[in-house]
């Protein structure tokens, strides 16, 4: 009896959060790198697509939000030529860049408080699962069209929205970081002189 009394006055003295990310290098050169080609890859694709669509247009990634009648205009303009690339893109963009994108949000310039280190793991995982829907129904359209069903259209709109909200927030939760990381030592300065 006394056992399970000192084992669970030890799970109530456990922090209710996790530590903080610390910073590598190594880490973050590695995911810049994998990010780097990732993005090489996609602007030389994307040029692939521009060459041979129908008329000019982008992909369904590049929009913030859509409608299903504004997917099955980006598909048709791209022509047959187009969406051929286009499934390539997607088959890379997949699972890949969703992973790879939102560890570096994570690890740029990493929060020191535990509650920026939880908002900031918040928004990439928005992030995250946001591209993961809008690209399993861009899947699902490139190999139904020219028959879009409304919901997945939708669905990958309500994904593509919350992947650009998440993604922009958790950019701007980057700079934030950068500039107290800057402040601090003006801080400290400004401590010892005062």
């Amino acid at each position: 009896m006394s056992d399970n009394r000192s084992s669970a006055g030890n799970m109530s003295s456990r922090p209710s959060h996790r530590p903080v990310r610390t910073f590598s290098w190594t880490y973050w050169l590695l995911l810049a790198t994998a990010l780097s080609s990732l993005v090489y890859y996609f602007i030389r694709a994307i040029a692939r697509v521009k060459a041979v669509a129908i008329t000019p247009t982008h992909i369904i990634d590049a929009c913030f939000g859509f409608t299903p009648s504004t997917a099955y205009e980006i598909l048709r303009a791209l022509g047959p030529k187009g969406r051929a690339v286009y499934k390539e893109i997607n088959r890379v963009d997949f699972i890949i860049t969703p992973i790879v994108l939102r560890e570096f949000l994570l690890d740029t310039l990493p929060p020191v408080s535990p509650r920026r280190s939880s908002v900031r793991e918040y928004l990439a995982n928005a992030y995250a699962v946001g591209d993961l829907v809008e690209n399993i129904c861009v899947a699902i359209m490139l190999n139904t069209y020219p028959r879009i069903p409304a919901l997945v259209a939708w669905t990958g709109c309500v994904g593509n929205v919350v992947k650009w909200i998440g993604l922009s927030a958790a950019v701007f939760a980057i700079l934030y970081e950068g500039v107290m990381w800057f402040e601090r030592p003006k801080a400290r300065n400004n401590e010892e002189r005062g």
